[in-house]
């Protein structure tokens, strides 16, 4: 744990496209982790029959939303990253001069979106859950990081520690699990990248288990931050 891991706070949609909600969330979080995450959503490529498809209508951010959140993550020091479900969306990611994108574990087998990704010169990262790596659509691009993921809300305990362990192709974890034990165990097994989804009391739904407040977030950027390099050569030869 001597280098410093990345931590991501995934907004979701928890802002339920109120711009005004994001910029709270960037101002409690930023002074906690690296990188500010949000989704890129157009309902016009989602199923009418998807059980979300309202609430993803509402939460839907417009274009202009996107270079406000950049900036104000620009502004407080945090990178800024979002996820996108749809070839659409890979303009707007280089309209927002990214050069980093999310992928999905549902969007990781999407050919043509990595097709589109590899094209903009994008570097991916890919959350691995529902397709595993060795079968997504990004194994042989140069640009790409696998985060370990388990895809229910919330997942099931004690799993992190021997994905991470097994898996070498792995460089974080995505969480989705109760409490920070799974997130401390991915970083004790090497994992550089730990993303979790982060909540608001004031949210736009209500919370939910898997959330992290800002003093769990605290307490994981604490972790992994104790730099356990100082037991390498303490002792005189």
């Amino acid at each position: 744990m001597s280098s410093r891991v990345e931590i991501i706070a995934e907004l979701s949609t928890n802002h339920g496209g109120d711009v005004g909600l994001a910029l709270q969330f960037i101002k409690a979080f930023s002074p906690i982790v690296d990188t500010i995450k949000i989704q890129s959503h157009r309902v016009a490529h989602l199923q009418p029959t998807d059980p979300q498809f309202e609430w993803m209508r509402s939460s839907q951010l417009k274009d202009e939303h996107h270079f406000k959140i950049l900036g104000a993550c620009q502004d407080a020091g945090v990178q800024f990253l979002t996820t996108i479900f749809n070839t659409a969306e890979v303009d707007l990611v280089a309209r927002l001069g990214c050069q980093r994108v999310k992928i999905g574990s549902g969007e990781a087998g999407n050919v043509e979106l990595a097709k589109a990704v590899h094209a903009a010169g994008l570097r991916a990262l890919v959350s691995t859950g529902i397709t595993p790596v060795g079968m997504t659509a990004f194994e042989g691009y140069r640009y790409r990081q696998f985060l370990g993921c388990v895809t229910r809300y919330p997942a099931p305990a004690g799993i992190a520690y021997a994905m991470l362990t097994n898996n070498p192709q792995l460089s974080g974890f995505s969480d989705h699990s109760i409490g920070l034990d799974e997130c401390k165990a991915a970083i004790v097994a090497g994992a550089k990248i730990i993303e979790c989804h982060v909540q608001l009391t004031n949210q736009a739904r209500p919370v939910r288990s898997f959330e992290k407040s800002v003093a769990a977030m605290r307490e994981l950027r604490d972790f992994a931050d104790d730099d356990t390099s100082r037991f390498i050569k303490r002792w005189q030869s």
